[in-house]
């Protein structure tokens, strides 16, 4: 990931292309920011990502706030990561490490939800 985000960062530079580049900002990695799985954003953080894409545009009444850390968190007790953490291990990375070891995705044998492409109507 370390090496992919190098290279977005070099095709940028290189194109002049805008890059939002939320690793940059300590605080895209606060993990109150992030669901359950710990790899997709919840409502907080996508109103974190909406506001640097809002200020990386260049739109008006957008600032660098966004950068800002999350006020200080609450201390957990030691039991209470532990718990947590394998809470975690148990709902995501075992059945992540299952699915990997059969030749699976977690996209397998799912549907789409529209699988046609209509139009969208905008009134």
């Amino acid at each position: 990931m370390l090496a992919l985000n190098e290279a977005v960062r070099a095709a940028t530079a290189r194109t002049g292309a805008t890059l939002l580049d939320l690793g940059a900002h300590p605080v895209s990695s606060d993990p109150r920011l992030w669901s359950d799985d710990r790899l997709h954003a919840n409502s907080a953080g996508h109103e974190r990502i909406a506001a640097a894409l809002a200020y990386t545009a260049g739109l008006p009444g957008f600032d660098d706030s966004w950068t800002q850390p999350l006020p200080p968190a609450v201390r957990r007790r030691r039991g209470e990561v532990f718990g947590a953490e394998l809470a975690w291990t148990r709902r995501h990375l075992l059945p992540w490490l299952a699915r990997h070891l059969r030749g699976q995705s977690s996209g397998d044998d799912r549907v789409a939800k529209r699988p046609v492409p209509l139009p969208v109507p905008l009134d």
